[in-house]
């Protein structure tokens, strides 16, 4: 739900990695309120998701420039 009216979300990227986790990857250009709102959604999902332990680990980041991708990767990868 954002500003009262609810939102349908679907992430930019869902990756499995190397270790078995799915990482949901958001790409955005620039922070704004609706880009945290979708954020806050998607860590309440991952947490609920988690803690059902039948689908995996699974873990989200985002990246406000292309640069970031390849450490993003690698930081989720530990």
């Amino acid at each position: 739900m954002y500003n009262g009216v609810f939102r349908k979300y679907y992430p930019d990227y869902l990756i499995k990695l190397d270790n078995g986790k799915i990482l949901v990857l958001e790409t955005k250009g620039q922070d704004s309120p609706i880009v945290r709102g979708k954020r806050k959604a998607l860590n309440e999902w991952i947490e609920a998701v988690n803690s059902i332990q039948d689908y995996g680990v699974w873990c989200s980041d985002i990246s406000f420039n292309i640069a970031d991708v390849d450490g993003i990767i690698e930081k989720h990868l530990k």
